[in-house]
C-alpha cells in the first residue's frame, strides 16, 4: 500500500476537518475518486489538477511546489 505525499497529507487531513469524503470532492473537482487518490499518493502527477485542489482547500501553493522539485 503506498502512502500519501505531503501533499496528500495535508489535503486529506482538511478533507477529514470539513468531514467532506474524497468522493465527494473528486465529484467537485471533476475527477474521479481514483484519480484524485492516485495524485494523492503521487502515482500520477495531477499538474492539471493540484492547483485547483490547492485553491479550493486554502493549501499553499508552496507545498505542491515542493513536491514537484522532489520529482
Amino acid at each position: 500500500m503506498l502512502e500519501y505525499t505531503d501533499f496528500g497529507l495535508e489535503v486529506r487531513g482538511i478533507l477529514l476537518k470539513k468531514r467532506k469524503s474524497m468522493t465527494k470532492f473528486a465529484k467537485e473537482l471533476g475527477i474521479s475518486c481514483s484519480y484524485l487518490s492516485e495524485i494523492l499518493k503521487g502515482t500520477r502527477d495531477g499538474k492539471a489538477y493540484k492547483d485547483k485542489i490547492a485553491l479550493s482547500l486554502g493549501i499553499e501553493e508552496k507545498l505542491t511546489r515542493e513536491e514537484e522539485a522532489i520529482r
